[in-house]
């Protein structure tokens, strides 16, 4: 009688055990399930916000290019040196908040080395508008360009000497824009 207990007990601890064992085995297939899908959500949050990062940065860009491209049109037209009759009309330099635009958006989204090539090429922008404002000024006061005048300060002279440049840095800014994109598209 003294051993009867045994095998009741015996059952109950095997039970009670597979029953622990049953209970803990799900419950780290829950936490592992739980950790897998945390993991899968933080990687589609990454991925969305690269994404969206992504397109701000491309939006920038083509914003940019676009202002850039109209003040180029404007720097290669702007005082030529022979005009033709009629005049051919000098297409407009954009106004003033779309210009702010498009810098505020790559001031935000851009990367240093965008923000290095697009002053490079404002400063020579900023140059160009100086020698037309000269030209202006020596047309209003009665002064008219000579070409066979060799001197390279002559308004005229620096702006022919700007547009090449003005146009090279224009194209090395797109350059740079579409290089950075497709790098991101890529990886």
């Amino acid at each position: 009688m003294a051993y009867e207990w045994i095998g009741p007990v015996s059952a109950a601890v095997v039970g009670i055990s597979g029953i622990f064992f049953t209970w803990l085995t799900g419950k780290q297939a829950r936490d592992q399930a739980h950790q897998t899908a945390d993991k899968r959500l933080d990687h589609e949050r990454t991925m969305a916000h690269d994404a969206r990062e992504q397109e701000r940065r491309a939006n920038a860009y083509v914003r940019l290019l676009t202002v850039v491209e109209r003040i180029g049109q404007w720097a290669q037209m702007v005082k030529p040196m022979l005009d033709t009759n009629p005049p051919q009309e000098v297409r407009p330099m954009p106004d003033l908040d779309e210009q702010a635009e498009a810098m505020a958006l790559v001031n935000a989204f851009g990367s240093d080395e965008i923000r290095q090539s697009f002053k490079s090429w404002r400063d020579l922008v900023w140059d160009m508008i100086w020698a037309v404002a000269e030209i202006d000024r020596e047309q209003g006061s009665g002064k008219r360009y000579r070409p066979e005048t060799s001197d390279s300060d002559e308004p005229y002279m620096k702006l022919l000497k700007l547009r090449p440049a003005e146009d090279e840095a224009r194209q090395a800014l797109a350059s740079q824009t579409r290089a950075e994109l497709q790098a991101a598209r890529t990886s």
